[in-house]
């Protein structure tokens, strides 16, 4: 299928009484100064405050021109002027207002799944081309498939290619021949890209008043939607697994692919991940490097071979907001391969961290979330029943719309455990 990136021309108007300056910002972004661009935006909400609506021109615009590091460099912006506009509570305008000035939000993902990810000559293909793919399966009919059967495969294969679907194997090819270094610069841009909207999130989260019962629209797929709504976190799990396979394990690692990067001071998530140790701040690497990463992909395929890498890993890592994130993703694996009793160890340590150091008043909801579900599916697997119940109430009080996935996640994995 042809690209199904965004095009300029769906993206450039950005008409808006808001905004002093319509007209230029609208010829930056057709002669692809997108740093302008940005960087007019800010400036001019900056002197007459507007309606941040006019990012989502900007943000997709730069999605759409530069994928994903067009759309980090968006969001950065974005967060930039959310807290020089509204610091905090009584700078806010009113509810209604506020929920239309962003309900815009709710399109990234969608943005994101837009990007080209693979190339096939001049053809560029996105997430939603790789759906589609699975959705038209494999070109191959097996040996001895009845002959009505075979014919209408057959058939179902020559209307999807005409539509211009592609199915597994071209996906695959596609992939296979783009380098491997477009998915490592990929996989980090995401990593940016979720934790620029986390920190987004933080800060709405707490200036938002409670009773006005608004959240940020989910960058990754929400709990309740299903495949055609899967988000940054799908993405990168995809990319992450296409990393892996690429990665020719007889080859040294060069400098470039190692990723050595140094925190960004201005994104208060990245200050966030270093560790305070006897008063003295200590950088801690970034907990979706695209190492780990793979070692976690390795793990869900062997986890036995996978633990050796995450070990070799982990191991010389300082402790830290780091650490904890890569001990629930060992937790998670864990939980995958039904060893709960070792789940079960690991998520109660960090659910006592997490009460020791009041870390809910501090970690965005979903992450609270992500230990709580964790940790209510381990309890109930070990036939932990009342501290379940516990856990549940806790996860309720916070996030009560991650309840029915957690209540979902351990039925399942109890059926899957008879």
């Amino acid at each position: 299928m042809a690209s199904t990136i965004l095009q300029p021309s769906d993206s450039a108007s950005v008409s808006h009484p808001g905004l002093s300056n319509a007209a230029e910002l609208e010829s930056l972004l057709k002669t692809g100064d997108w740093d302008a661009a940005a960087a007019s935006v800010l400036v001019h909400l900056r002197r007459t405050p507007g309606d941040v609506r006019i990012f989502a021109s900007v943000i997709r615009s730069l999605t759409s021109e530069r994928g994903f590091g067009g759309a980090q460099a968006g969001l950065q912006t974005l967060n930039q002027a959310l807290r020089e506009l509204w610091p905090d509570t009584g700078s806010l305008p009113n509810g209604d207002e506020f929920d239309i000035s962003l309900r815009w939000l709710d399109e990234v993902r969608e943005w994101l799944r837009h990007v080209p990810l693979a190339t096939r000559g001049n053809k560029q293909y996105a997430y939603l081309d790789f759906l589609e793919a699975q959705r038209t399966g494999s070109e191959v009919i097996e040996p001895g498939l009845p002959k009505a059967e075979s014919e209408k495969k057959q058939s179902a294969l020559r209307q999807r290619f005409e539509k211009g679907y592609l199915s597994v194997e071209q996906w695959q090819h596609a992939v296979s021949e783009t380098p491997r270094k477009v998915y490592v610069d990929a996989a980090e841009a995401l990593r940016r890209i979720r934790s620029t909207y986390a920190s987004i999130e933080a800060h709405l989260t707490q200036i938002v008043p409670k009773d006005w019962n608004w959240s940020i629209p989910p960058l990754d797929q929400p709990e309740i939607n299903a495949l055609w709504d899967r988000g940054a976190k799908e993405i990168q799990s995809l990319i992450d697994d296409i990393v892996a396979e690429k990665l020719d394990t007889t080859a040294s690692v060069t400098d470039e692919e190692k990723l050595v990067r140094s925190p960004d001071v201005n994104d208060p998530v990245e200050q966030a991940s270093q560790v305070v140790d006897n008063g003295s701040a200590k950088d801690v690497p970034a907990r979706s490097d695209t190492s780990w990463q793979i070692a976690v992909t390795l793990a869900r395929k062997d986890i036995a071979a996978g633990m050796v890498e995450i070990a070799g890993i982990a191991d010389p890592q300082l402790t830290g907001r780091d650490e904890f994130f890569r001990k629930l993703d060992v937790a998670e694996l864990y939980l995958e391969r039904a060893q709960s009793a070792t789940a079960l160890i690991i998520l109660e340590q960090l659910a006592a961290e997490m009460t020791e150091r009041k870390l809910a008043g501090w970690e965005s909801r979903s992450t609270v979330a992500r230990v709580w579900k964790a940790l209510y599916v381990a309890r109930q697997m070990n036939n932990k029943k009342s501290e379940a119940e516990k856990i549940l109430e806790e996860l309720c009080r916070i996030a009560p719309w991650h309840a029915q996935a957690a209540i979902d996640a351990a039925n399942n994995y109890l059926k899957s455990a008879k």
